[in-house]
């Protein structure tokens, strides 16, 4: 949340008067509590924001329901004339998408052999751009490119499975 806020007040530094008007000069203790409040405060005052989290499943079991409750919490509780939407993404992990199951998702393990295809796409031409700048090749270049390209797709694998929209 701590980033959330910094980032927002980064973007829209007018803001920082009136927290610092609201919360410091009263003397109101630092809290969960009332840096979601704050939090809210901010993201009402801007017309749309995107929020994105990433990796989800890598936080501890403990924190990972209160972190998306939170989340999904802020994108709710917003009024009408403010836009606020969420992208989690992660692994498939059975409390998350039992947390998620309200909100449409996309999971990338049933596009799987979409998915293979894209990312077999992005690499070859990673490599061919590289290929360009780097200039004319030998035949044993032209085994090592394939070697990192199918070292690069193998690597992949498991990356981008399950992203909850």
């Amino acid at each position: 949340m701590r980033t959330f806020v910094s980032q927002l007040l980064r973007l829209n530094n007018y803001m920082a008067e009136h927290i610092y008007e609201e919360l410091i000069t009263n003397g109101h203790a630092p809290s969960v509590p009332r840096l979601k409040q704050l939090l809210q405060t901010l993201l009402s005052a801007v017309p749309s924001t995107r929020i994105i989290i990433d990796g989800v499943d890598e936080l501890e079991d403990s924190c990972r329901s209160q972190v998306l409750s939170d989340v999904l919490g802020l994108a709710t509780a917003l009024t009408s004339k403010t836009i606020c939407k969420v992208l989690v993404s992660s692994r498939d992990v059975s409390s998350i998408t039992k947390i998620m199951s309200k909100y449409p998702a996309l999971n990338l393990n049933k596009e799987r052999r979409f998915l293979d295809m894209s990312i077999t796409s992005f690499v070859r031409k990673g490599l061919c751009d590289m290929r360009i700048r780097v200039g004319p090749t030998q035949d044993a270049d032209n085994r090592i490119y394939r070697e990192i390209e199918q070292s690069l797709i193998e690597k992949a694998e498991g990356k981008f499975r399950s992203s909850h929209i």
